[in-house]
């Protein structure tokens, strides 16, 4: 006789995602904790730590400025720096005390580490620590700070 193995929808995510210190958590709560359906959000990341000389020649301005614009369900258009809007995907591990986000587009990763709120009704959030990661390139650049202001429901 075979033994019959039934997952219930949610069920696998939800286990595999467990054991890093947090628990990935599905894509509509990241919609409903961080980025409602419509809004948008700047983020600021600053603090790069890349050598100072190899940092003026590739990089101006040290960090990066990105924009979201959440589509919903965990979607939504990154744009960095002026450049063209990508499609992205959030997602977020949430920790004892703070909160990690991910995000992915065609072109690179983006970590943002230890993300927190002041208070639970604020617009803003800071951030101690980033990576962003090009794909197809050895480029990894990281920096200690940063700050994300939300607008909410924007048309």
């Amino acid at each position: 006789m075979r033994s019959a193995f039934f997952l219930l929808p949610g069920i696998l995510p939800a286990l595999s995602a467990c054991g890093r210190g947090g628990a990935t958590l599905e894509t509509d709560n990241v919609q409903a904790e961080w980025f409602p359906n419509g809004s948008r959000t700047a983020i600021v990341l600053e603090g790069e730590s890349e050598p100072v000389s190899e940092r003026e020649i590739r990089h101006p301005h040290s960090g990066m400025a990105l924009f979201y614009h959440s589509l919903g369900d965990g979607r939504g258009t990154l744009e960095i720096a002026g450049g063209v809007p990508e499609t992205a995907t959030v997602t977020y591990s949430q920790g004892a005390a703070s909160t990690e986000l991910h995000f992915k587009t065609a072109s690179r990763e983006i970590l943002l580490n230890d993300v927190r709120r002041p208070d639970a009704n604020e617009k803003t959030a800071f951030l101690n620590g980033w990576s962003s990661q090009e794909r197809g390139t050895a480029l990894l650049r990281s920096g200690t700070a940063g700050a994300m202001t939300t607008e909410k429901n924007v048309p």
